[in-house]
């Protein structure tokens, strides 16, 4: 892995409060001869990875959306149970 600079990620939690934050990013580095010291667009921000975010949602926020999922069979009914 190799840093790669630092982005900015949106963390959604839960209320629909969306959180900005500006992360260190790191990248695979390529270990083909053909592709002489080119690094790979897509990477990771290890911090988010291991707090269980990588997708940029909460842990809870995760938890909320699969028990609504079970409680109910409709996304209409998902809504109406959240409120």
């Amino acid at each position: 892995m190799q840093k790669h600079g630092y982005r900015k990620r949106q963390i959604l939690t839960v209320g629909n409060v969306l959180v900005t934050l500006k992360l260190p990013y790191m990248v695979r580095k390529k270990s083909t001869a053909t592709t002489t010291n080119k690094i790979s667009t897509q990477g990771l921000c290890p911090l988010l990875k291991w707090l269980g975010m990588s997708d940029g949602l909460t842990p809870l926020v995760w938890s909320t959306v699969a028990q609504y999922g079970a409680i109910t069979n409709s996304f209409e009914a998902a809504c109406t149970t959240g409120n």
